[in-house]
């Protein structure tokens, strides 16, 4: 999401050399953190927003870290027993390493008792729940349309990946199941949300707002 906003190509601008190849014999594909200077060409294509829209948002993250470079920040997706195992055994405690939670709400606070938990480590440990139903929910119609050519309104009840799934099977039975929709939402629709299509569904800058806490862990 943070490169998504920070992404100069929707203003027509072009950063070259954001990657390089250390070693040709093996042809590996590093990010460059400095190790090479980089070039900004203007006006390398159309822009997708005007650069006051863009300026503007990049003053709405306030001081959001790149987090895809930052060597001191790891992902790691849970769900389930797992996530279960995970909070409950605190694996991380010995390293004294802080961990920012987000879980979808599921309409109903279904992890509240989980984030009452984390939050209350006292080793600045946070936990939220997403206002809306599911991290699905904050994608947009339009990328739904791209991805899967039907037309659906997003709301932040509903259950995404069922509802696309259920259209879908409508016209062909042997269609993608919910949680292949799911998949294919999370690795290629968040690709291909944009600025404005995020705004639209987050108006409350609510992952803004995760982003910017996230970035506190690691300015601290």
């Amino acid at each position: 999401i943070d490169r998504m906003l920070s992404n100069e190509k929707y203003v027509g601008q072009v950063l070259m050399q954001k990657t390089y190849v250390p070693d040709f014999l093996t042809g590996k594909k590093e990010k460059n953190s400095g190790q090479l200077e980089m070039y900004l060409v203007e006006n390398a294509h159309e822009p997708i927003i005007d650069q006051e829209t863009f300026d503007r948002v990049q003053k709405m993250k306030g001081h959001i870290n790149d987090l895809n470079m930052s060597p001191l920040t790891v992902v790691i997706p849970l769900g389930g027993g797992a996530l279960k195992e995970w909070v409950n055994h605190n694996y991380l405690q010995k390293l004294g390493t802080p961990e920012y939670h987000i879980y979808d709400g599921d309409n109903t606070h279904a992890h509240a008792s989980i984030c009452d938990k984390v939050n209350k480590r006292g080793d600045g440990s946070t936990a939220r729940e997403t206002e809306k139903r599911e991290m699905e929910n904050y994608i947009h119609s339009d990328v739904v349309r791209d991805l899967f050519g039907i037309e659906i309104e997003i709301n932040d009840t509903m259950d995404v990946s069922t509802e696309i799934s259920a259209s879908l099977r409508q016209s062909n039975p042997e269609g993608p199941r919910p949680d292949t929709v799911k998949k294919k939402l999370n690795r290629d629709g968040v690709k291909k949300m944009t600025i404005d299509l995020l705004r639209s569904r987050d108006p409350k800058d609510e992952v803004l707002g995760w982003l910017r806490e996230i970035s506190a862990f690691v300015q601290k």
